[in-house]
């Protein structure tokens, strides 16, 4: 027998020591401090038009940048920087050459927008200056107005800077404005809806970070919109037809609101999981009757009563119980009009002392198996 002092020396500690907390170290009473996570940067690509993957990376090597991917896409090359600071290289570097290009808004630099409604017969420029007065940071003011069947309304789609304000801080600190009662909501985005710019008129992107050619939404010139002064000859930037760039019938639009559901759909698609499971399950059920079988049932398969040219002349079972019967026609598998007769009498008979459908079916399948079947030998 071993002796106990030997058996505790022989005992290790696999475990790592705790290292003994010093007294400079602050008591956190067992709490763990937990650092938060850095917010991930998404950082937009650059879509540049009418170039050359060759060009582009010429360019941005030439300029000391390194951190980037290119691919080639339908308008030209999309540029895919590492960075923010490989982002402003590249545009500069673009910019520097005259290469139009352009590239989305970053999420911490959109801005807030919202709806006021209540107000009536006031413009844009009275709304905002009602909202600078007091001490909002409101950067735009568009009104809208709704017609219904019996009035008109007029809502204002209002925008702030980013992370100035709340919708409920509006909600509770502005209930009111020229002595009217208002409502401030989220502004939705629409199922039609689409961004675009107002610089090149083109869908998809906004007018910040837009390096391509200035046109017009009227003409189609090459000037600013509101500089235009041709309003009675309208002209689309984007398909030429007669209209303006901002109508919502313009062929161009609907192919690009068409091209986009076709993209949601198929993300949707492969991002759909999948149910392997109840899927073949499905398909055993519909592949057909050949396939369907009781498992640990006391009714037997019963055989396909379709006509078959090679099928052998069906085997009837008549009244008295183990005489097999053969059918009048060697040839034929339907049942005869005495056969039918009998058949018909068998179940009124036997249903009517019935109490339940359980009872019902059971019956049933009786008489099935009692005609249909044939045993084997």
């Amino acid at each position: 027998m071993r002796n106990n002092t030997e058996g505790k020396n022989s005992r290790k500690n696999f475990f790592t020591p705790l290292q003994a907390i010093s007294d400079d170290e602050p008591d956190t009473d067992g709490e763990l401090e937990v650092s938060a996570k850095p917010k991930k940067i998404v950082v937009p690509p650059i879509k540049v038009l009418n170039h050359d993957i060759d060009f582009i990376r010429r360019l941005l090597i030439a300029k000391n940048i390194n951190k980037f991917l290119l691919k080639k896409i339908s308008i030209g090359v999309k540029i895919v920087s590492e960075n923010i600071d490989s982002l402003n290289l590249a545009m500069s570097a673009l910019k520097e050459k005259n290469v139009p290009y352009y590239t989305h808004d970053r999420a911490e630099n959109k801005s807030f927008k919202v709806v006021l409604f209540g107000l009536d017969n006031k413009s844009s420029d009275e709304v905002k200056s009602a909202l600078i007065a007091l001490n909002l940071k409101c950067t735009d003011v568009k009104a809208v107005t709704k017609t219904y069947e019996n009035y008109k309304d007029t809502l204002y789609i209002v925008t702030f800077e980013i992370g100035s304000v709340r919708l409920d801080d509006l909600r509770r600190n502005v209930k009111a404005l020229f002595k009217t009662i208002v409502r401030w909501e989220h502004k939705r985005k629409s199922k039609n809806n689409v961004v675009q710019c107002r610089n090149c008129q083109m869908y998809g992107h906004g007018e910040r970070g837009c390096s391509i050619k200035t046109k017009c939404a009227v003409c189609a010139g090459g000037h600013r919109t509101t500089d235009c002064n041709n309003e009675n000859r309208e002209r689309c930037a984007n398909c030429n037809g007669s209209h303006k760039s901002t109508d919502l019938a313009c062929p161009n639009r609907l192919m690009y609101l068409d091209i986009r559901e076709t993209i949601k759909n198929k993300n949707n698609r492969h991002a759909r999981p999948s149910h392997s499971s109840s899927s073949s399950s499905s398909r055993h059920l519909h592949t057909g009757r050949s396939q369907f079988s009781f498992v640990d049932s006391e009714f037997p398969l019963l055989p396909s009563t379709r006509p078959s040219s090679n099928s052998r002349p069906q085997l009837l079972y008549s009244r008295q119980e183990g005489t097999p019967k053969q059918s009048s026609n060697e040839n034929s598998d339907l049942f005869s009009e005495q056969e039918i007769t009998q058949l018909t009498l068998d179940i009124v008979t036997n249903l009517s002392s019935c109490k339940s459908k359980e009872d019902q079916f059971n019956v049933i399948a009786q008489l099935a198996i009692k005609y249909l079947y044939s045993k084997k030998n």
